[in-house]
């Protein structure tokens, strides 16, 4: 736990009490501060009463007597509808900081290693530590991935933290200041509570604009949002920017070319070839390999080190995880793809895809759907979404069938990949929709799918 000798009598609001309010709210309390606990759902209030926390009270407590708020990034504070104590604190100049400022404040000798993205940043978080684990770096792993930030234990002047950044924690970043900034892709999500597609991209920004002069910012080439932002970068600020690409050469970064990654950067004309890496297969992972390799050369990593440590790295469930293979068809099991543009890495890279896909949409269906259907030889349809993604693709001349559970559409797709005989079938769980109409979260939807096709199909393997 991280421990904060300057909060020490100070009394401070933290609002939202889920995972990381109530690792700020024990933090501070453990460092001597006087907390105060709102959170909007009153079952949240009641957990905080139990652990023996005071609630904040609109009529009792002014807000313009308290230190500072401590707000939470699972609770929105200026859209849809600015929340009141935000409001308030705005107006009496109290001010807003997130748990991530806090841990710098208190750990500010140790180096911080940023990983955001809309996709690909919990697997490049995950493989990036692995690497410097193996290496036997002085590390600690959190954020939006695991645990809150406060929870971490501290280090000292030769301790790396390794955060995945989601863009409600970056928007309320005041005095963080990382050491390295990596920004892999961006494409339209969580539009409800940013607002806007401009709100979205400028919540990722914000973690740039907190760096200080001479730190490393790595962004990715390849889609124009982040593009703008690069040159956002360039123009107002003194960071060194690598650049990474997986579509096309870059003169001063990191670019992959027919799966070959080639470093223009580091070490001049090197080149590794990653089809070594068969279990980290397709666009996304040599996208996250670049990523990592380009943290890891920075932290002075060798590159047989990188290598091992990419050779001994599986990724994380519910990412393009194969579930297993029986006969000519392959289970994919990409449940976390919960939007367009993760479910297209998903479709790029397959062939003869018995696509698995839906739940609540996020709306915003690409354009350029039409570079990845050729894979789909058939779509099974699933949520509350089916009937809209069924128009969708037969305006695209996709066939596709309308399913009311999981089960089956995955047990249709086995059946209709079994009929078609193609020499190699993938039954793809790639959803491009969020889960919460049919389960609690998109693990859950995830370890619904594997558990059937270990059941129904792959247990034949053991007869």
């Amino acid at each position: 736990m991280i421990l904060l000798d300057s909060y020490n009598t100070k009394k401070i609001l933290v609002v939202g009490f889920g995972k990381t309010g109530f690792s700020s709210a024990r933090s501070l309390r453990k460092s001597g501060a006087d907390i105060y606990i709102w959170d909007d759902n009153n079952i949240f209030r009641d957990l905080a009463i139990e652990n023996g926390f005071t609630i904040f009270e609109y009529k009792k407590h002014d807000i313009n007597t308290f230190d500072e708020i401590i707000w939470s990034p699972g609770v929105p504070h200026s859209y849809p509808v600015p929340h009141p104590i935000a409001q308030e604190a705005k107006k009496v100049g109290v001010r807003i900081k997130s748990d991530i400022d806090l841990l710098f404040q208190g750990q500010n000798k140790a180096s911080y290693y940023c990983i955001s993205g809309t996709n690909g940043k919990s697997t490049t978080t995950v493989m990036v530590a692995h690497i410097l684990k193996n290496a036997g770096k002085n590390i600690q792993v959190g954020g939006n991935l695991g645990r809150a930030v406060l929870d971490l234990e501290p280090l000292g002047h030769d301790g790396i933290y390794i955060l995945e950044i989601s863009s409600f924690q970056s928007e309320l970043l005041q005095n963080f200041k990382p050491t390295i900034s990596a920004l892999l892709n961006i494409s339209p999500d969580h539009i409800d509570r940013h607002g806007s597609m401009d709100g979205y991209v400028n919540a990722k920004a914000q973690l740039f604009k907190s760096q200080s002069q001479g730190s490393i910012a790595i962004i990715n080439d390849d889609d124009e949002y982040c593009r703008n932002i690069k040159s956002m970068i360039l123009r107002n600020s003194k960071l060194e920017v690598i650049s990474i690409s997986v579509d096309h050469k870059v003169t001063n970064g990191i670019f992959v070319e027919s799966n070959i990654l080639k470093d223009s950067f580091f070490e001049k004309n090197y080149e590794l070839d990653l089809s070594v890496f068969n279990h980290l297969y397709g666009r996304h992972n040599n996208q996250n390999i670049a990523f990592a390799y380009t943290i890891s050369k920075i932290c002075g990593i060798k590159i047989e080190e990188i290598i091992d440590s990419l050779s001994s790295f599986h990724g994380l469930s519910h990412r393009q995880e194969i579930v297993g293979q029986y006969s000519n068809i392959l289970f994919i099991n990409d449940s976390k793809a919960t939007n367009w543009a993760s479910a297209l890495q998903a479709l790029s890279s397959y062939n003869n895809i018995y696509w698995v896909a839906g739940g609540i949409s996020k709306g915003s269906y690409p354009e350029d759907f039409k570079l990845y259907s050729k894979n789909i030889k058939k779509a099974f349809l699933i949520g509350q979404s089916a009937n809209e993604i069924s128009d969708f693709l037969n305006n695209k001349n996709i066939p596709n069938i309308i399913h009311s559970s999981l089960e089956d559409a995955t047990l249709n797709a086995w059946e209709q990949a079994n009929r078609d005989n193609n020499t190699q079938s993938t039954i793809l769980l790639s959803p491009a929709c969020a889960s919460m109409d049919m389960f609690k979260n998109f693990e859950e939807r995830g370890e619904a799918f594997v558990s059937y096709v270990k059941k129904s199909f792959l247990g034949n393997l053991n007869d």
